[in-house]
């Protein structure tokens, strides 16, 4: 009687040290009371439930199981079983557990959660949609059943129902982190990065040791290019959660976006690492997560082949950066990785290929035999209706590629076409208001490649217009499926795609040379004119002045506002050039998304031109207002070279800023000498790097040769605004297009003509 005392007792003082958060004191206790009487049921259990919160589930199943040969009557006890299996990863035991528990007693709710967390794991959704609903019909008021049930819609891509529930639990308890952590994944995969910044800052202030808000915020930060501050956050998941495998992605992928390649490719590595450790040990465990992890270290050997460094050191390093690159992407291959955009996650891009200035047709067609997916079953086609269109883009907001492209959408014939706006996320500027209010149909996808595929072949589209290929995983991905009879891609980003299921790309005769041909895996269509119909930019509100921008006022401003990955090291001689040639010249540059780009660009031109770095000045990015007046208070602006300007040159014309250009061989290099051909003004184009330098300079120096310039570009700039030509062109293509990919109807021949496939659509 007196152990049996002294046990008792035992127990009192170590639960209490076990409420109160003292783990270690209290497994003391226990193991000691074990030590006494081996049987003893709650000092088994309690025991169990330590390790169990220790991660520690093999320990905790054998403690709790030990207590369930005791007695196998307690609810409780077998709802925390089920939860230890769960973590063991043994999940479909955890659900057979669970329902033991509540045939029990039906009301237990843990087991209910536990049910309802482990149906979710192993994807059978509907029936874990089911069990957290009743999880909440338990308790309406808790918090976490809403939260779970979110998670569970977004896994589902259900993002709207995703999105009421989390915000109901949040709600209901606004200082429940996991509900703010929950909510702004949801957010996340609707392509709202500010407000999921906004919430995954939330659960942080109420859990700083939330592991997964850091990791996931470092994401949103880089998709709203704060990469400084992406690189902070996923190094504070890192020391939260050192085997966290997508903490170190994100790293990587941030410290990539900020120009630290070398330091990217360790990250990488180290996420590889742990990846294959833990699908290792689901493979042991016979865990189906293993499948996913494999795939993932595929994406993640992806990401790390095509890395480039946003700033080149010289030519030797960006010769010595694609032969690595090509080298790589070939070894992939070799090694059967590939990437299955059927149901996981999207596929990554070559996006800064391009920025090299060679012929990418080789390397990019075979990049693309890496993706698979899945083709669709199209529809037949209605013929006498309408042809149904979809443009698609992550961009379609006030960006470049949405106001190359408002135009052209609302100016498509509706007796003709029927317009649908294909958005990778949700936007709300006036850019994405305009195009709202002048499409047929508007349709968000969710940053879900498989939900995003089954919106747009929901749609019935007879074309498929991606205006931007190769610049966003989720419309990369989505290329691969056959999703309309005809799938065009135009020059938003100005290289061929090498995916065998794009069939045209969109160009112009001034964008291309002869043989262009042979540079695209698709079939090119040279239009007369750009099919482009451009608003002119409206004037900086406020005449803007020099000192608004803290620019010297008796310099020669020669303005490059362009991403500093334009920066070619080709490029460098004609900036010095220009500086050489006039001793008041400045060279006016917009800083990068890191502060490292431009240290790394001006370290480049210390070597490159060291007599006359010291007149580069960087101004800070401006909002879209404030870059316009950026503009307009420039004397000249100098087009890069191999990839020249675009939206920029558009802007800088209608202000009447003459553009200077040198045009290269490949499309990307070609749309500023394009839009003087519209313009029949071809005194700005040089024909050499020396003829560049000299028309700058007589430019910058002379101002009554600028005015005279800036009055021919004024007298000239309207064949580029509101012109709807081009528009005209790309429907007669289309309309020849769908006829020729749509199968005849019965008795019916084609029709005689030129076929779409023509190298002149116009």
């Amino acid at each position: 009687m007196a152990q049996q005392v002294s046990i008792d007792e035992a127990m009192r003082q170590a639960f209490a040290h076990h409420q109160a958060g003292r783990a270690a004191e209290a497994e003391k206790i226990y193991r000691q009371v074990l030590a006494a009487d081996p049987r003893h049921f709650h000092a088994l259990q309690l025991l169990g439930i330590i390790a169990l919160h220790a991660g520690q589930p093999q320990a905790a199943l054998e403690l709790i199981g030990r207590a369930l040969q005791i007695d196998p009557s307690p609810v409780p006890v077998r709802a925390n079983y089920a939860y230890a299996l769960r973590a063991a990863g043994r999940i479909e035991d955890a659900v057979a557990e669970a329902d033991r528990a509540i045939a029990l007693d039906p009301a237990h709710r843990p087991a209910h959660v536990v049910r309802a967390a482990a149906l979710t794991d192993l994807r059978r959704l509907d029936e874990a949609v089911a069990a957290w609903k009743r999880v909440i019909e338990l308790a309406p008021d808790a918090a976490d059943g809403y939260a779970n049930l979110g998670n569970t819609y977004e896994i589902m891509a259900r993002l709207e129902e995703a999105l009421s529930v989390c915000r109901r639990a949040v709600e209901l308890d606004s200082k429940y982190a996991t509900g703010h952590h929950n909510l702004a994944a949801v957010l996340a995969k609707q392509g709202r990065f500010k407000e999921a910044m906004e919430e995954y800052g939330a659960a942080i202030e109420l859990d700083a040791s939330m592991a997964p808000a850091w990791v996931n915020l470092a994401f949103a930060l880089q998709q709203l290019g704060l990469v400084d501050r992406a690189v902070i956050a996923a190094r504070r998941g890192i020391e939260l959660n050192p085997n966290d495998p997508n903490a170190y992605r994100n790293l990587a992928c941030a410290l990539h976006e900020r120009g630290e390649t070398d330091a990217a490719a360790d990250a990488f590595e180290e996420a590889i690492y742990r990846l294959n450790n833990r699908a290792a040990g689901a493979a042991a465990a016979g865990r189906s997560t293993a499948k996913a992890d494999r795939e993932l270290i595929a994406r993640l050997r992806m990401v790390a082949a095509g890395m480039l460094p946003p700033i080149y050191d010289d030519l030797d390093h960006l010769e010595r950066s694609r032969k690595r690159l090509i080298e790589n992407v070939e070894r992939l291959k070799a090694d059967g990785v590939t990437a299955d955009v059927t149901d996981g996650e999207a596929a990554p891009t070559l996006f800064d290929l391009a920025y090299q200035g060679r012929d990418d047709r080789a390397i990019n067609a075979t990049y693309a035999t890496l993706v698979k997916a899945p083709q669709p079953v199209l529809p037949a086609r209605g013929f006498g209706a309408k042809i149904r269109i979809g443009l698609i883009s992550s961009f379609f907001r006030n960006h470049t590629i949405g106001r190359l492209n408002q135009g052209l959408i609302a100016e498509l014939d509706r007796q003709v076409f029927e317009v649908t706006v294909l958005s990778v996320g949700q936007h709300d500027d006036d850019v994405s208001r305009y195009l709202r209010a002048h499409c047929d149909h508007f349709v968000i996808l969710p940053q879900i490649v498989a939900a995003a595929r089954d919106l747009v072949a929901r749609q019935r589209l007879d074309v498929l217009f991606y205006t931007d290929l190769g610049m966003d995983p989720i419309t990369y991905a989505l290329a691969f499926s056959r999703l309309a009879r005809v799938q065009c891609v135009t020059w938003g980003h100005p290289v061929t795609t090498g995916i065998p299921t794009i069939d045209y790309f969109i160009s112009a005769d001034a964008m291309e040379t002869p043989g262009s041909e042979a540079r695209y895996s698709e079939r090119l269509v040279r239009l007369a004119h750009p099919a482009v119909y451009y608003f002119r930019p409206p004037q900086p509100t406020g005449r803007r002045t020099r000192a608004d921008f803290g620019l010297p006022e008796d310099a020669t401003l020669y303005g490059c506002l362009q991403m500093l990955w334009k920066f070619h090291p080709e490029f460098d001689a004609l900036l010095a050039g220009v500086l050489r040639g006039d001793p008041r010249g400045t060279i006016i540059i917009t800083e990068g998304l890191s502060a490292l780009w431009q240290e790394r660009l001006m370290a480049r031109f210390r070597r490159s031109m060291p007599d006359v770095a010291d007149r580069v000045r960087f101004v800070l990015r401006q909002s879209f207002v404030d870059f316009l007046g950026l503009t307009s208070v420039c004397d000249v602006m100098l087009d890069p070279m191999p990839f020249g300007g675009g939206n920029t040159t558009y802007e800088a014309l209608a202000f009447g800023v003459p553009v200077v250009t040198l045009p290269a061989q490949l499309l990307r290099g070609r749309i500023t000498s394009a839009m003087y051909e519209m313009m029949d003004y071809r005194e700005l184009v040089a024909r050499s790097p020396q003829e560049y330098i000299d028309t700058a300079v007589k430019l910058g120096a002379d101002r009554g040769e600028r005015e005279r310039v800036r009055g021919e570009i004024n007298s000239r700039s309207s064949a580029l605004f509101e012109n709807g030509a081009g528009v005209r062109e790309l429907e007669k293509f289309l309309e020849r297009a769908v006829r020729d990919a749509a199968p005849p109807r019965a008795g019916a021949g084609r029709d005689a003509g030129a076929g779409a496939g023509d190298s002149t659509g116009g």
